[in-house]
């Protein structure tokens, strides 16, 4: 049973580009460098009362690492998608299939959140760091990958509503990153 065809192809297209593992790569890498640089003030020392503080510091740091990458990354993603259609032509193609417009906006936008959210639930285990020098309790970092969710749907959001007025994907892709960063 297909819920949605447009996600479906979108999803299977996505992960066959060599683009899909450059972006996972370079997300995932800065993560964990980052991760790396608070792991070497840890090594050796015991636990003591100043690490649970410098843990704490550390996810801000992380979050905000990752909030700053999805800004980045999110507006990039949904602001080709429709500007994108119409420039190779094929919208009306998408159009005449019967799908109908509200279930391709649907599809393509939900197809970015599933890659953003691969992202975002990937960097987990790194993210836990912070939890096992005991920093964080587990559900704050839950609490912290919705609120990622919820940016990465925003941002989303706002770049497929830009990617429905430009017919052009530069334009569409220079006022997504305008509109994104004004918010």
């Amino acid at each position: 049973m297909m819920l949605n065809p447009i996600f479906e192809s979108s999803a299977r297209r996505r992960m066959r580009t060599i683009k899909t593992p450059i972006i996972l790569t370079l997300y995932w890498a800065s993560m964990l460098i980052f991760s790396l640089s608070m792991l070497t003030d840890f090594m050796g020392q015991g636990l003591q009362v100043y690490m649970f503080r410098r843990s704490t510091e550390w996810i801000i740091w992380a979050t905000a690492l990752q909030f700053f990458l999805i800004v980045l990354v999110a507006p990039a993603l949904s602001a080709c998608s429709i500007a994108g259609e119409r420039e190779r032509q094929t919208f009306d193609l998408l159009l005449i299939t019967g799908i109908g417009v509200p279930r391709i906006i649907l599809g393509k936008l939900m197809e970015h959140f599933a890659f953003l959210l691969l992202l975002i639930v990937g960097s987990f285990p790194i993210m836990m760091l912070a939890n096992v020098t005991g920093g964080m309790p587990i559900s704050d970092i839950l609490m912290i990958m919705l609120f990622l969710a919820i940016i990465a749907f925003a941002a989303l959001s706002v770049g497929m509503v830009v990617s429905t007025l430009f017919k052009r994907s530069l334009s569409a892709i220079v006022v997504t990153y305008l509109a994104v960063f004004a918010i």
